[in-house]
């Protein structure tokens, strides 16, 4: 800053850089050893340390069990209805 309160040309570069990310980026880019922000703090928190592969198949389980039992829901009930099973009717 200039002694009379005005901003240099320099200032002014080196404030919109801060302004629009650039210093962060930068930080983000290359953190230092010092740095506390870290990408794999959420997962550290919560002691996650197992492969992507894991998670991917206890999902693809849990889609196949719930597909699974969906299914037996829809054939059970399509066999009741069509036995005539109770509950199936309504009251009038």
């Amino acid at each position: 800053m200039e002694e009379g309160g005005g901003a240099t040309p320099t200032d002014v570069a080196a404030l919109h850089g801060v302004a629009c990310g650039g210093v962060r980026r930068q930080a983000l880019a290359q953190p230092q050893p010092q740095c506390v922000a870290s990408g794999t703090a959420a997962l550290e928190v919560y002691s996650v340390n197992t492969h992507l592969a894991t998670h991917t198949l206890a999902l693809v389980a849990y889609l196949a069990v719930l597909h699974l039992a969906t299914y037996a829901a829809l054939a059970l009930a399509t066999v009741r209805a069509a036995r005539g099973g109770k509950g199936d009717r309504v009251a009038g």
